[in-house]
């Protein structure tokens, strides 16, 4: 059973300097306990365990948490921005409707965490883990991530659009109608499944996207940067990268519905145990690429594109099969 602060507890919380200098920096712990419509912003806490406490419609703006359990904590519509999290660890716990803009969070630990309709636009995250998070319609937009792993999670509505993400790794997670788009990524691996994944205009330099098995609706238009591997895409309805300038790009052993890749430019690169079934790379640019065990299954259309110096191997055309060419530029003989 949950109880309100007592008389002692919300009286220390009167003078949140005094509170900070006489117990927060020492440590306060607190269990079965709920919390609402207090200002406690810039309060400090540090090496204490909040179990089982739920904190509702309150402000802890510009606040510190350092070495802070929090276990089956609850909050909801809570101001958190500016706040810094340092070596924390959350289990269990559900963030609501709540704010943390500009928050930052270094060395954190986030187990079996839902966070839903929540704002973490313009947060640092640094040197975390989050395993088996949920989240739902949150927004992490204009956030700089790094070194941060996100595993076994599910992800809905969520977007980290015009970020920054340096080795941040998504493993065996689900994401839905999820997007980075317009962020710059570095050195990140995506092992995902999932529906309507957006990496729309994305800048990187070095980028692995695995299927787990099946992503449906991979959108990478506009994509800039080299070192860039797609693999394992099966039995995926729409892939597209067209307006994509990339080098070292490579698309590995996938299964392709509808693919659109149309006034792309590749250098450097590799397609490799591929099978297309209506693929368009109209006005695009292929320059060292290579062609490899790739399988065209019904309708491929390379009007108006550049190939330079690209090598096919093992090229395979089902009964199905139809070709248009038209104006297409090859160096040397025609490979269909």
């Amino acid at each position: 059973m949950k109880s309100p602060l007592d008389e002692n507890q919300a009286e220390l919380l009167g003078d949140i300097e005094e509170f900070n200098r006489s117990v927060g920096e020492k440590g306060w712990n607190l269990k079965d306990k709920t919390i609402e419509d207090q200002d406690v912003s810039g309060i400090h806490i540090v090496n204490s365990v909040w179990e089982n406490v739920d904190i509702m419609g309150s402000k802890f703006v510009s606040s510190r948490f350092q070495d802070v359990t929090f276990i089956r904590v609850k909050l909801g519509k809570v101001d958190l921005s500016r706040s810094v999290f340092s070596n924390c660890t959350f289990r269990d716990c559900e963030f609501v409707e709540s704010e943390f803009n500009e928050a930052r969070f270094s060395q954190c630990r986030f187990h079996q965490t839902r966070f839903e309709k929540s704002d973490f636009s313009e947060s640092l995250w640094r040197d975390s883990d989050c395993d088996e998070l949920r989240a739902t319609d949150v927004d992490w937009k204009y956030a700089r991530l790094e070194n941060v792993s996100f595993n076994r999670g599910v992800y809905e509505e969520v977007t980290f659009s015009d970020s920054h993400l340096s080795n941040v790794t998504f493993s065996d997670s689900k994401l839905t109608r999820t997007g980075f788009s317009g962020s710059q990524l570095e050195q990140c691996n995506f092992k995902i499944e999932g529906n309507v994944v957006n990496f729309t205009d994305l800048e990187c330099e070095g980028l692995t996207i695995t299927g787990a098995p099946k992503i449906d609706n991979l959108k990478m238009a506009g994509v800039k940067g080299s070192d860039i591997l797609v693999e394992n895409l099966r039995e995926s309805e729409f892939f597209t990268m067209s307006f994509a300038e990339v080098d070292n790009f490579r698309l590995k052993n996938s299964d392709l519905s509808l693919t659109s890749c149309i006034s792309a430019s590749f250098s450097n690169s590799v397609f490799q145990n591929i099978s297309f079934n209506f693929a368009q790379f109209d006005e695009s640019k292929f320059r060292n690429v290579n062609f490899e065990s790739v399988t065209f299954a019904d309708e491929l259309i390379f009007d108006g594109a550049i190939f330079e110096n690209t090598n096919f191997t093992n090229i395979r055309k089902s009964d199905s099969y139809q070709g248009s060419f038209k104006n297409t530029v090859f160096e040397g003989k025609e490979p269909f």
